[in-house]
């Protein structure tokens, strides 16, 4: 892979740069950070492994197992930590629309009743009525002329926190699909070692049976039983911790499907064939990788909310322009509140302005400053982590390829070395103690490629969470 220390994308950049075009210094910040969109061809480890065009948005439906699928799909459906996004998406949506409205005069109605008594002091000597009553009705209302974009900054803000949960809704998708397909794989795993561990214990019974008829027909001895007996108990052994990983894994799908205890089991609890591995993996690039990454988009989002809400803190240095304006009734008697008569109304500009305030006002511009260039940081971390994600994903993915290759060639000789230690051994070629280093040795090579083979499947499904897809077939992230 070629080095990507300063590869970002340039769609980012474009929308950050258009985000903070009134604010030049986090303009040019983030243009010497070198937004540009390096071509960084993945594909460069294996040649013939993996390809240049964009990854499968239903990258499981590569594994070719119907059940993995139907899991994922039910978990897009019910999966609680994706409600949870949803909800957080809905709250989002719901305060954009209450910014917009900031565009619109504030109208309220109002309608009250007071009992006063004046003073004799207030009334100054007049005979006048000193207990009175007021009834009063009517209409406020107030609009902000918008003049050094408070308002639109505070709607471009929530916009892009909107875009922002949007984009962790997305990413919970993706976290979903991979966590419920390591848990699929960790399950057909631990039932394959299982199986691998059940028959080698089948068969070293059967040795300990043998020795146990060589000793009592005095061919045999004490010490090859004894050997004989170590060698089932060590691998029985394994059983039960297998056997927990298994119940383990169908009730964290259960979890993850949002579905209740026991509704799984049946269905899973079946030894299966691991699923199948694809011949070649579509990548794509590292543009392409950072648009699709929903992580980078909400990065990207968090910190456009970061600049619009530095910008609201600009807007306050300058004076705030309102037009305000009241209409309704006033009246000692309450029969004739609603009459001509009664009828009063106000209506004018108004300016307010911190002006012997501005120092409090500086403090939050660069508090607001700091969240930025926290976020735009946090933006770059996350782009360099997707990149390294994906580098990774692929190196893993090939070595245990390899691996895995190497230990079934193991497997298969260690196999025909167990057929042939026992044939010797019952022709009296070799002694006991052969016999049980084979079938030692066979376990172990077995046990290493059932391993090999579930990591595999992991690695690749860590490597697709990586490319980021998943997600694109959800419209309900919207």
């Amino acid at each position: 892979m070629k080095p990507y220390h300063n590869v970002l994308c340039c769609i980012a950049a474009t929308f950050l740069l258009a985000n903070c075009s009134h604010n030049p210094e986090f303009r040019n910040q983030i243009e010497s950070n070198n937004f540009q969109a390096n071509k960084v061809e993945f594909q460069e480890h294996e040649k013939g492994r993996y390809r240049a065009s964009n990854p499968e948005q239903r990258w499981w439906q590569t594994l070719k197992d119907n059940e993995l699928g139907q899991l994922i799909h039910h978990a897009f459906k019910h999966n609680y930590d994706i409600r949870i996004a949803l909800s957080n998406v809905a709250a989002a949506r719901a305060l954009v629309s209450e910014s917009k409205l900031d565009r619109y005069p504030t109208i309220q109605a109002n309608a009250g009743s007071a009992r006063q008594r004046l003073s004799d002091e207030g009334v100054n000597g007049i005979n006048a009525e000193r207990n009175f009553s007021t009834y009063d009705a009517g209409f406020d209302a107030v609009w902000e002329l918008d003049l050094f974009g408070r308002v639109n900054s505070g709607i471009s803000a929530s916009s892009a926190n909107l875009e922002a949960r949007r984009a962790d809704a997305q990413a919970m998708h993706v976290t979903v699909a991979a966590e419920v397909a390591k848990n699929y794989i960790e399950l057909r795993g631990a039932q394959l070692q299982l199986n691998v561990a059940e028959k080698n214990a089948k068969n070293q019974r059967t040795t300990l049976k043998l020795t146990n008829e060589l000793l009592t027909a005095g061919r045999g001895s004490t010490l090859d039983v004894e050997r004989a007996k170590s060698q089932v108990l060590f691998t029985e052994s394994q059983i039960p911790s297998l056997q927990a990983a298994i119940n383990a894994s169908i009730n964290r799908l259960e979890v993850l499907t949002g579905q209740p205890p026991d509704t799984l089991r049946e269905l899973l609890k079946q030894s299966k064939d691991l699923p199948s591995i694809p011949i070649t993996v579509a990548v794509g690039d590292a543009p392409s990788l950072l648009a699709r990454r929903p992580d980078v988009r909400a990065a990207e989002h968090e910190l456009a909310s970061s600049i619009a809400e530095y910008d609201i803190e600009v807007a306050n240095l300058y004076p705030r322009f309102t037009l305000e304006g009241s209409i309704g009734f006033l009246s000692t008697s309450f029969s004739n509140t609603f009459t001509g008569g009664a009828s009063n109304f106000i209506f004018g500009p108004r300016i307010s302005w911190a002006a012997f305030d501005l120092g409090r006002v500086k403090s939050r511009i660069k508090a607001s400053d700091a969240k930025a260039q926290a976020d735009l940081s946090r933006f770059e971390k996350t782009v360099r982590v997707a990149l390294e994600e994906v580098d990774t994903g692929m190196v893993n993915f090939s070595h245990e390829e390899k691996r895995r290759a190497k230990l079934a060639a193991a497997a298969n000789a260690s196999a025909k070395a167990s057929i042939l230690a026992r044939q010797r051994y019952d022709a009296g070629s070799d002694n006991f103690l052969d016999l049980l280093d084979s079938e030692r040795s066979l376990l172990d090579a077995q046990s290493q490629l059932a391993t090999s083979e579930t990591k595999v499947l992991l690695d690749l499904v860590a490597l697709y969470k990586a490319l980021g897809g998943g997600w694109q077939i959800t419209q309900n992230t919207k």
